[in-house]
């Protein structure tokens, strides 16, 4: 079906006028095989393609047969072929756990911008994402076509190759489901090391042991053969992320996207050296209504980003356009887009920056509409599917929508399309102010995770380098530097203040009412406001936070939601905790000895006295998960421990001290020490 659709009962008829669309896989009743999942992407000869997921078993992959269906436009959307059923993307339904030919959902596509070989990958099997465990879990299969969709190859399973297998060996630890990230896959513009223009292809994993989730970015430089984790697997770039999509920035950095209630959360992953895969991930940025970003209200669903070079007409100023796609809501209704202008390397060289201020938005749909992805097509045009509840069917799947969009009608004729933008000039236009900024007094300083003066130096004379010869590699040197330049680390040397970021005008810090007891007070000078950060014997990346007042005392793990964290003298029952800093000085103290591992963090309740464990990623409160830890002028007595090379290695360091730095001549019964790098209790 195409052309204008009826006005739905609460479209604004007479004030907006109908669409153009065809609709391109449907779901006309409640008893027909629905229709979810849309993909799209554009082969090298135009050829548009789409693909969906066909639900036999009438929900998400995982609990039964599901097939996957594509349709092919060679007029730029305007005309479709018929419905291909591939039989090699046909499940056959087997329950068995573990048996990868079940069903295939979830797509997501990409066609080479400089062959026509495309690939399709997919969820793939039983059990479904949160049913699995680590020999038997969700899978994840690909395809290949090398005539521009036309026809495919058998599916090749490569989720314990490329996923599962790379987890066990990580700090992360094992998990027990993978779930590709459906639509796009994003393919870079101007990163070529390997055979073809690199892809970026996202997911999400479920944690072993808990319901945990999190986002990865994965790259390929052989058109999906082989993939790795943009930035290792052993941290995710966005804790807890539901379903994601990524896209290339103008400077080259990639953006993830993921879906969360009320918008999106945003990250960025900085290049250092793009050929070998290296950079930094920024901190997770979430918008809404709060920061006037994207907002789907009363809602969580999936959409797409898409990067776009244009003019603004008002000032003929070159820049680019970011496109964010959702339901706008109340809950899954009214999909359209939502669009930001990218002026300067200002507006996307953080996380922050791009989560806030978007411009605008052009609505595409006025009834319940669901998950949309887009793709930019040969004639300078966008190629926008989604689901809409057309016929009232919603209840087991959507008819799948296309429209086609020029810039101009997402963007009331603000901006038109401009192939010659340029991504590294508009980037080295902006970089002497970043650099300002990287070397203010509010990220250099002496706080844990603030450069010291001498990283100052480091970044101003890198960035000379770069202003004279501007170049991408240049431009990544100097992203190098900033990362790798000297901060202010912890020491077992002196004590440390913990203070709040989020509560109390920044006034609380981390305190020991008595021996068990774990508050927060104003009284900053006070020694049951004091820490020693213990590195831990088995891993010095992990620490025990211990107190001077009671230096016995050691802060607890996590307990359960809600439930206040605890003080503890027991070393088998201390908390263990990573600590993760930002160049602001803003620090996360992640247990990794949780009861419950979805809340991990350190936070410190709203009201303003207990210390409760929080989510990896909230939206709207994850500030009081965040301290600043401050050296005080009061020394442990600790210059260092002497580690042994692994956990069963002999101590080689004779003298103790109490958990407050004390040396001490012989242990008393029951008391906790520190010899030879290890807590022992006598």
């Amino acid at each position: 079906m195409s052309g204008p659709h009826p006005f739905p009962r609460n479209h604004p008829q007479g004030r907006i006028p109908a669409e153009p669309q065809v609709e391109i896989f449907t779901t006309p009743t409640t008893q027909a095989i629905p229709y979810r999942i849309p993909a799209i992407a554009t082969a090298y000869d135009g050829t548009v393609v789409a693909v969906v997921d066909y639900r036999y078993s009438r929900v998400d992959i995982g609990s039964g047969r599901i097939d996957l269906h594509i349709r092919r436009s060679h007029d730029n959307g305007a005309t479709w072929d018929d419905i291909m059923m591939p039989e090699v993307m046909r499940g056959d339904g087997d329950k068995t756990e573990g048996h990868q030919k079940a069903g295939y959902g979830d797509p997501c596509i990409v066609g080479d911008s400089e062959s026509p070989r495309m690939i399709i990958t997919a969820c793939s099997g039983t059990p479904g994402f949160f049913g699995g465990t680590r020999t038997h879990h969700q899978g994840w299969a690909r395809w290949y076509s090398d005539d521009n969709g036309a026809t495919w190859s058998e599916p090749q399973y490569i989720d314990e190759e490329f996923i599962y297998s790379k987890f066990d060996k990580s700090a992360y630890g094992p998990i027990r489901g993978w779930f590709v990230g459906s639509g796009k896959i994003c393919q870079s513009k101007t990163t070529k090391v390997g055979t073809h223009y690199r892809l970026y292809c996202v997911g999400s994993s479920c944690r072993q042991g808990s319901n945990e989730t999190a986002n990865w970015v994965l790259y390929s430089d052989d058109f999906g053969k082989t993939w790795q984790f943009l930035g290792g697997c052993d941290e995710s770039p966005v804790p807890g992320g539901d379903e994601p999509k990524a896209e290339e920035l103008p400077d080259g950095s990639i953006l993830l996207s993921s879906r969360c209630t009320g918008g999106r959360n945003f990250n960025i992953f900085t290049f250092s050296d793009t050929r070998c895969g290296q950079g930094t991930w920024g901190q997770v940025a979430f918008s809404g209504s709060g920061n006037k970003g994207v907002t789907a209200l009363s809602n969580a669903c999936n959409g797409e980003v898409l990067l776009v070079p244009v003019t603004r007409k008002k000032d003929k100023k070159t820049m680019f356009l970011l496109l964010q796609s959702l339901p706008f809501g109340s809950g899954r209704a009214n999909v359209g887009i939502y669009y930001k202008a990218l002026e300067s390397l200002a507006d996307y060289r953080t996380p922050d920056a791009i989560a806030k201020d978007w411009d605008g938005r052009h609505q595409s749909s006025y009834i319940s509409s669901a998950y949309s992805t887009m793709t930019w097509q040969k004639n300078n045009t966008i190629g926008f599917v989604y689901e809409e509840d057309t016929y009232g069917t919603s209840g087991g799947g959507y008819t799948i929508i296309y429209k086609n969009y020029s810039i101009e009608q997402i963007t009331d004729s603000a901006f038109t399309y401009n192939p010659s933008v340029n991504g590294d000039s508009l980037t080295a236009l902006g970089m002497g102010a970043v650099v300002d900024d990287v070397t203010s007094t509010d990220n250099v300083g002496t706080i844990v995770g603030q450069y010291t003066p001498e990283a100052a130096h480091l970044v101003n004379d890198a960035y000379s380098e770069y202003a004279a010869h501007p170049s991408r590699q240049q431009y990544e040197r100097l992203n190098g530097i900033i990362g790798s330049a000297p901060r202010v680390k912890m020491g077992l040397e002196r004590y440390y203040t913990l203070r709040n970021y989020g509560r109390g005008a920044k006034l609380y810090a981390l305190y020991a009412n008595n021996a068990t007891e774990l508050s927060v007070s104003t009284n900053r000078k006070a020694e049951k406001a004091m820490w020693c950060i213990v590195p831990t014997a088995d891993d010095p990346e992990v620490f025990y936070l211990v107190n001077k007042a009671h230096p016995t005392s050691m802060v607890g793990p996590t307990l359960a939601v809600e439930t206040r964290t605890v003080l503890t003298s027991n070393p088998k029952e201390a908390g263990r905790y990573r600590i993760v800093s930002t160049t602001q000085g803003l620090s996360k103290l992640q247990c990794i000895n949780p009861t419950n591992a979805t809340y991990p963090f350190l936070h410190l309740a709203g009201d303003n006295v207990r210390i409760v464990p929080w989510l990896a990623s909230s939206p709207a409160n994850n500030a009081p998960s965040f301290w600043y830890i401050e050296p005080t002028d009061v020394m442990t007595g600790i210059e260092h421990i002497t580690l042994p090379p692994n956990p069963n290695a002999a101590a080689t360091a004779e003298a103790c001290y109490d958990l407050g730095g004390r040396a001490i001549q012989q242990p008393q019964k029951g008391q906790v020490y520190i010899k030879g790098g290890k807590k022992h209790v006598e």
